[in-house]
């Protein structure tokens, strides 16, 4: 069954302001797909469009955008950008989606599929999509690095400790992630279909920590420290053509 998440409105603030856009290798590795198989681009969908990050990057290339997501708030945050004119957003579940049979060029999914009941979203993508008709599925699974003076080392190593104890008990939906889609990608029926998991993206932001210690119980001092965080994307594509 498909899982709920992400409905608060202080989430969906959060997710317009901070959560990566697709990256633009992603977007040539899929507008190449699309422009090599000579597709028609009158209609797509974005399903789990969530704020509208990868509903939008789409608007450029097709006559009508369509994005859906089964929250009502990340929907009227996506709404807030008035920025493409041929871009709409509809409520519905990823397995019931609200357009007509056949009618569909492009359906995307960027890093939302782990979260739906897949066996019945590519059921539905079915029915959506024209013959020859395209289907995208992208996610990010990231490994995430300190940088501070000369602790890389030390911290990295943290990290993946913390990483290995916590591993066991993530969820299937999230070990769907840490496979890179390779289990969604064998479900997919298509036969005209690639997956492409050699992209390696880093993104360095610097973040301030404040650390509170308490010295011989009376005295509390606060030491603030700037670490910079390196977060490696790795990006995996998920192509196929309806046939």
């Amino acid at each position: 069954m498909a899982v709920r998440l992400f409905e608060g409105a202080a989430q969906a603030e959060d997710y317009s302001k901070f959560r990566f856009a697709p990256p633009r290798q992603i977007q040539e590795l899929l507008f190449s797909y699309l422009r090599s198989k000579g597709l028609p681009c009158a209609q797509a969908v974005d399903v789990g469009c969530g704020t509208g990050l990868s509903t939008r990057i789409l608007a450029p290339h097709f006559l009508r955008v369509l994005g859906t997501d089964i929250s009502a708030v990340q929907l009227e945050q996506a709404a807030r950008d008035t920025s493409c004119a041929n871009v709409s957003y509809r409520q519905s579940p990823a397995e019931e989606l609200p357009v007509p049979d056949s009618s569909v060029d492009l359906v995307t999914a960027g890093s939302a599929v782990h979260w739906f009941d897949v066996p019945r979203f590519l059921r539905e993508v079915d029915r959506i999509l024209r013959p020859g008709g395209c289907l995208a599925l992208y996610c990010y699974h990231y490994r995430v690095g300190l940088r501070y003076r000369d602790c890389c080392h030390l911290l990295d190593h943290i990290l993946e400790e913390v990483d290995e104890a916590l591993s066991p008990y993530e969820s299937e939906r999230t070990r769907l992630v840490r496979g890179l889609y390779s289990d969604v990608y064998d479900a997919i029926a298509y036969s005209d279909k690639e997956r492409c998991v050699c992209l390696c993206l880093c993104v360095c932001v610097s973040v301030s920590v404040c650390v509170c210690v308490c010295v011989c119980v009376s005295v509390s001092v606060c030491v603030c420290v700037c670490l910079c965080v390196c977060v490696c994307l790795c990006v995996c594509l998920c192509v196929c053509m309806c046939v």
